[in-house]
């Protein structure tokens, strides 16, 4: 019965994916950054499949969140009050770590530079700060773009 169930399963289409490009234009400066830093770490990146905006989080820990849907465009959902209070360069590190998980797929790495308190990438789990960013910058989007499709 199991093949019959097998067989049957195997003639099913997936749905096809929806493909659509809605990001507020507050957030646009930031994606088209995100590409030219991608330029220059040596990937050729056009992002034309994806919708960010305002909207709620689980809670006030998270600045934003990716959601990945399979068939449906990955979205990036920005918690507004958490979004006001952060500089340009805060908005930046939100958004690069985001598109780091919509975009490049990758998960979070929660590892340290040795020795130090400086993780080694965007995509640790909280926001890395401002200073720390600027002080770290090249090392953080050469790592950023170093890997991809960690899930």
């Amino acid at each position: 019965m199991s093949l019959v169930g097998l067989t049957l399963g195997c003639g099913q289409k997936k749905p096809e994916a929806v493909i659509r490009y809605d990001v507020s234009e507050e957030f646009q400066p930031y994606i088209d950054e995100y590409e030219r830093v991608a330029a220059s770490e040596g990937r050729d990146v056009t992002i034309t499949n994806l919708i960010v905006g305002f909207g709620p989080t689980p809670s006030l820990m998270h600045t934003a969140i990716c959601e990945v849907t399979e068939g449906q465009p990955p979205k990036i959902v920005v918690n507004r009050s958490v979004w006001t209070r952060l500089t340009s360069t805060g908005h930046k590190v939100v958004m690069f770590h985001e598109l780091g998980h919509c975009h490049l797929r990758r998960v979070h790495r929660n590892e340290f530079v040795s020795g130090t308190a400086v993780p080694v990438s965007l995509m640790y789990q909280f926001r890395v700060g401002d200073s720390t960013y600027h002080s770290h910058e090249e090392d953080f989007n050469n790592e950023l773009f170093s890997r991809y499709s960690e899930f």
